[in-house]
């Protein structure tokens, strides 16, 4: 994409053309980065990556949620046990438990 006019090096607009007034009382131009926004917990989002990556991690987990309750609606289904239930159960999160590393 290219970058145009009050466009970032992304394409995403956010810098713009100012004046800046210097001591003596001419102005220069230059790009400016915008000021930070107000904090919000919705901010990440007006970024268009973020937003994507956000937003296929999510569909991906939504994915993985419906194969694990498939699993388990089909071993009940076979076997009507509990048991083996759980035992699905526990190998779909048994490796999420082994591997989680805290920074």
């Amino acid at each position: 994409m290219r970058a145009g006019p009050g466009r970032g090096w992304l394409g995403f607009a956010g810098t713009q053309e100012v004046r800046i007034l210097q001591s003596d009382g001419a102005a220069t131009g230059g790009n400016v980065a915008p000021a930070p926004a107000p904090g919000s917990a919705w901010a990440p989002f007006h970024h268009r990556l973020f937003a994507a990556m956000w937003g296929a991690q999510f569909v991906s987990n939504v994915g993985s949620w419906m194969q694990t309750v498939a699993a388990q609606w089909l071993m009940l289904t076979l076997t009507s046990s509990a048991v083996y239930v759980t035992l699905v159960q526990t190998a779909a999160s048994l490796p999420i438990v082994l591997f989680f590393r805290s920074s």
